[in-house]
């Protein structure tokens, strides 16, 4: 099993956000390519939102949904500093 972990904002020294998401793949190795391939072709390392067009992030969160494990239990939680 894969599990992904990802963070977002801070601890209240600069934005008044910090979430934490995580997701599970039935396959992680789709992601993966997706992901490379298109950071390839921005020519980046890590994908952030803020640096994406409207339709690449439509097609990342297409692409995320398609390939979520449905039968597992969704847990969406935002703490505000």
């Amino acid at each position: 099993m894969n599990i992904y972990v990802d963070e977002s904002g801070n601890l209240g020294t600069k934005d008044r956000y910090f979430v934490i998401a995580m997701c599970r793949f039935d396959h992680p190795k789709r992601i993966k390519n997706f992901v490379k391939r298109l950071s390839a072709g921005k020519n980046i390392q890590e994908i952030k939102a803020i640096n994406l067009t409207y339709s690449e992030k439509e097609l990342l969160i297409d692409r995320l949904k398609k390939d979520h494990v449905k039968k597992s239990p969704t847990l969406t939680t935002g703490f505000h500093i």
